[in-house]
């Protein structure tokens, strides 16, 4: 009947029957929408880490090169298979994982980075992280910027033929690269053949302008795609560096320059490199720049 009790007690002596302990409360399952992130699975991570071998940097290696601990919770889903991570070895990439903040919230930036590793360096005599900080000691992707959550394999040096070539001519190292060695006689991903679409259809245009409207291609060639998904921004490439550097005792980049995807506040273009005890040098230059020292390490 409609007004029937189902229950086999008073619903108005719920309260005492709960403190004599005749009935308890089960607590219903925490809706998914609030649900933390899975973890990415130890089976997929030590199968990267078999593979990878010394090539393999996860949150074992980011925490002991800063020395504080990360928010595992921004650890994102390995996308890589293991063919993938086979073949990025043979291709001498490392394997590297990003986090954008530490496990209190505060966020990783260069400057952070920098300010925290100094006095450690110092210590042991390793020399300086970066020679000049002046200069960029206002700028956002030295004091704001954080690296995207991510697992990249990045090439250990800078993409052949790169070096000595303008930032467009760089993109278009980065074009081959993909092509003949990434995904050599295999199908594009559709999100790099989008990329790589866009870049096609917008160089000619960039290059006629790449001197007389510097700033404006500048501006063009960061926002592309394929930049997004390749280049390192200055962030990204101190905190790989000095995970490297400190898990390996190896300065990658000690006589080259890579030029990331950062823009500074005057619109140039942010190179970095030549990273020995001196400290790695941080300059922007225009995209039409070019010089023999400056590459573009492939990250993705």
């Amino acid at each position: 009947m409609a007004n029937e009790n189902p229950l086999p007690f008073d619903p108005d002596k719920v309260p005492d029957l709960i403190g004599q302990g005749l009935i308890r409360v089960v607590g219903t399952p925490a809706s998914k929408t609030h649900a933390e992130p899975p973890l990415p699975t130890n089976e997929s991570m030590e199968k990267a880490r078999e593979i990878m071998g010394t090539e393999f940097f996860g949150v074992e290696e980011v925490e002991k090169a800063f020395g504080f601990p990360i928010d595992k919770s921004l650890i994102p889903k390995m996308e890589f298979t293991p063919q993938e991570l086979t073949e990025a070895k043979a291709n001498d990439q490392y394997l590297m994982l990003y986090v954008p903040k530490k496990a209190d919230g505060t966020p990783i930036t260069a400057k952070l980075l920098t300010d925290t590793l100094q006095p450690q360096f110092d210590r042991d005599r390793k020399g300086k992280i970066q020679y000049d900080t002046d200069w960029c000691k206002n700028e956002k992707f030295y004091t704001t910027d954080t690296s995207r959550p991510a697992w990249r394999l990045i090439t250990k040096d800078v993409v052949p033929g790169s070096l000595n070539n303008n930032y467009l001519q760089q993109t278009e190292d980065i074009v081959k690269y993909l092509k003949d060695v990434v995904f050599k006689g295999k199908s594009i991903p559709t999100d790099y053949q989008e990329a790589i679409d866009e870049f096609e259809g917008q160089k000619e245009n960039i290059r006629k302008n790449l001197s007389s409207k510097w700033q404006e291609s500048a501006n063009k060639l960061a926002g592309l795609k394929i930049t997004k998904k390749t280049r390192q921004t200055l962030v990204e490439e101190r905190y790989g560096w000095l995970v490297y550097f400190q898990n390996r005792n190896e300065r990658l980049l000690e006589d080259k320059y890579n030029w990331t995807g950062s823009q500074s506040s005057d619109g140039n273009l942010v190179n970095v490199g030549v990273s020995d005890s001196d400290g790695a040098y941080v300059v922007g230059w225009g995209p039409g720049y070019s010089r023999g020292s400056i590459g573009v390490v492939l990250s993705r």
